[in-house]
């Protein structure tokens, strides 16, 4: 089973900030693309952002839900992502309604690497440790001067939660037949 974060009524906007006056302010800008792909409208976010090379600063996406999503039976988040350059950076929060969230970080390698092509990744939400999945309220994809600097951007889109990972189909396995008391005995040839 699949939940596009676009089934539920959800909303999407720009942040940007500064925690320190003197240094100036972390900036950005949020271009948001829809596109029919596969019979369904696919929304794709991409934020170029700047953070100063001194002080605190900050800029990010976030997405909320008009009212909390009960995904306490999904296991994964999925999502296809891309980056302006090998050194592009962002997190992942996932929020719940009771102040509870988990995070991950995308483009240092763990996860997925920062590549100019598109990714998509599964995540699983058990790596989001004190989310509540029963009341999902938000999505943040964060970038703020504790882990990157400077001018840069990246991509999200296709984001949706999965119940499960894609199984293996079992395939029957063939039953032994008997060979015939008459038929000579198989062996094999080396050369």
């Amino acid at each position: 089973m699949v939940f596009p974060i676009e089934k539920a009524p959800v909303s999407a906007g720009l942040y940007e900030g500064v925690k320190d006056p003197a240094t100036g302010g972390g900036a950005g800008y949020l271009e948001v693309t829809s596109a029919l792909s596969d019979e369904q409208i696919a929304t794709s976010y991409k934020l170029y952002y700047s953070i100063p090379k001194d002080g605190e600063a900050y800029a990010g996406i976030s997405m909320w839900f008009s009212e909390p999503q009960d995904l306490s039976e999904y296991q994964f988040i999925e999502l296809t992502i891309s980056f302006g350059d090998d050194q592009a950076r962002c997190r992942l929060f996932i929020k719940d309604s009771f102040e509870g969230y988990g995070v991950v970080t995308l483009g240092d390698g763990d996860i997925v690497s920062a590549n100019k092509s598109e990714q998509t990744i599964k995540i699983p939400l058990k790596s989001f440790a004190s989310l509540s999945r029963k009341f999902v309220k938000k999505l943040d994809f964060d970038v703020n001067s504790s882990f990157v600097r400077g001018e840069n951007s990246f991509t999200v889109s296709k984001i949706r939660f999965l119940k499960w990972q894609l199984k293996l189909a079992q395939v029957p396995v063939a039953e032994s037949v008997a060979c015939p008391a008459a038929a000579p005995p198989l062996r094999a040839r080396c050369g």
